[in-house]
């Protein structure tokens, strides 16, 4: 993926916009670490260029996480990262083994400390009824390796696809936990992470969930030839006005041009709230998929949607 395909989007946003944040993901975005670092060096040129902020983070699975790679990473600005581990080394091996079958953790948490060196890092550990009664054995081996105060831990909830059966854990045959079990289970979590010294005592605050795609200011680019874009910087710092692209950038990117702008329409049993300016049906609400009303809780927290 080449950074020259992004130069007219980049450009328009740099010139307009404050921050640029950047947040890798896939699939494993380290597997295409070279698109990564050429695209991150074009993004940083624009913003000194037009001395607009620019910060990143990487959602991993922390197996390429090396030191050299943590270097190359830093050396970029990322400052932050988000890692996936599922449980003790039998627990995790079993949900996230090599292609050939072979072990991950070992590795994973020996890039653990290279990562806490430069930056803030995340454990995720992605629980469901199977793997849950074993998720506090992942501390005992945190504290091992004397990575305590240096990382943060958090569990999640593993869901099932309910859109026609095709979304990645459409077979996944695991027995998957209600959201009343998931609580039970993470605030037990919560209690052991501050009995061992890995958090700090906090009242639990409800959390509301944006997808990207609705959130202003905000796009996904897939890793295919054709950029998909979800949502696109509609503002202006300078202005409260929306902000128009014009037909010149949409020519100069054939892959932008061929996109359909969404008219504002109401969607049955989905809210969206005022100043989006969604211009992309997002995954989530194209033909045949079933939306979701979204509910407003007290203090939302807008975060990444997990596609």
């Amino acid at each position: 993926m080449s950074s020259d395909r992004f130069s007219p989007l980049s450009t328009a946003r740099s010139t307009r916009c404050p921050q640029l944040s950047v947040t890798w993901f896939g699939g494993e975005p380290l597997v295409g670490k070279r698109p990564l670092f050429s695209l991150s060096d074009a993004f940083i040129e624009r913003c000194d260029a037009n001395d607009v902020d620019h910060t990143a983070s990487i959602i991993t699975n922390g197996y390429l996480l090396d030191a050299d790679m943590c270097r190359e990473l830093a050396a970029r600005r990322v400052r932050s990262a988000q890692i996936g581990l599922d449980g003790p080394p039998d627990v995790h091996d079993r949900y996230r083994p090599l292609a050939s079958g072979g072990a991950t953790f070992g590795r994973i948490v020996e890039n653990l400390h290279h990562a806490a060196d430069h930056f803030d890092v995340a454990l995720r550990v992605n629980l469901d009824r199977s793997n849950a009664p074993r998720a506090v054995e992942l501390l005992d081996i945190l504290e091992q390796e004397g990575l305590r105060g240096r990382v943060s831990v958090y569990v999640a909830n593993l869901v099932g696809s309910t859109v026609d059966g095709i979304g990645p854990n459409a077979d996944y045959a695991t027995p998957l936990m209600s959201k009343r079990e998931f609580a039970q289970v993470e605030l037990e979590f919560k209690r052991e992470l501050v009995v061992r010294g890995f958090a700090r005592p906090h009242l639990v605050s409800p959390k509301g969930t944006a997808c990207t795609a609705v959130r202003r200011n905000s796009m996904v680019i897939g890793s295919g030839r054709a950029v998909q874009v979800l949502g696109l910087c509609r503002r202006s710092r300078r202005s409260d006005r929306p902000h128009r692209r014009s037909r010149e950038h949409q020519l100069q990117d054939p892959a932008l041009a061929r996109l359909r702008p969404l008219r504002r329409r109401r969607v049955p049993g989905v809210h969206r709230p005022s100043g989006v300016h969604g211009r992309v049906r997002p995954p989530c609400l194209r033909r045949g998929a079933s939306p979701r009303p979204v509910r407003h809780l007290p203090r939302p927290i807008a975060s990444r949607c997990s596609i």
